[in-house]
């Protein structure tokens, strides 16, 4: 029997060889003869399903193969600041890539609800998605169009999809990027 680093392992491979199929040719260029571009293939996107313990990050053309650390799905509320804590999840791709996954919400006048995916680089850079919900409107400062939430939870499945950004951007920052989620609580 394969160990789990084994398994890891087969699926990265596995996955890496999937998404480089589209890019590879044997003249170079596509059917018609014209020169194949990044923009030619379709983008990456996360698998349907994933074990538990495991996850699935597309960024733009870049893709990160998770192992989930910590999972939360039962709500918690701290008796000091009045903030309940619906969600989290910790995960990295075992490179040095880190992935926090949060919903939180804020009781007051108009309860407000917090869901942030915030991705950090080993080499230190932060890309965060993030939306709120308040009295029942949504607003995402990088994407105006966002009508719903930026997290979807299905039993121990949590889903998100959103544009990515460094923290404090708007939807006016250059270099804002797509990016899907799959994660499933161990």
């Amino acid at each position: 029997m394969a160990g789990r680093g084994w398994t890891h392992l087969a699926c990265a491979v596995g996955i890496a060889a999937v998404l480089t199929l589209p890019a590879c040719s044997d003249d170079g260029g596509s059917d018609d003869g014209a020169p194949t571009t990044a923009a030619d293939r379709p983008a990456p996107t996360v698998p349907a399903d994933v074990e538990p313990g495991e996850g699935f990050l597309v960024l733009g053309d870049r893709t990160f193969l998770l192992a989930v650390r910590a999972c939360a799905l039962d709500p918690f509320t701290d008796p000091e600041t009045g903030v309940t804590i619906e969600l989290t999840l910790d995960a990295d791709d075992n490179t040095g890539t880190l992935i926090g996954v949060s919903r939180a919400t804020v009781q007051g006048e108009l309860a407000t609800t917090t869901e942030t995916v915030s991705v950090t680089e080993v080499e230190g850079e932060v890309l965060e998605a993030q939306r709120f919900e308040r009295d029942g409107v949504v607003s995402d400062l990088r994407d105006s169009d966002s009508a719903g939430p930026l997290l979807a939870v299905t039993g121990n499945l949590v889903r998100a999809g959103g544009v990515f950004g460094p923290p404090g951007s708007t939807a006016a920052t250059p270099g804002l990027v797509d990016g899907s989620l799959i994660a499933r609580c161990p």
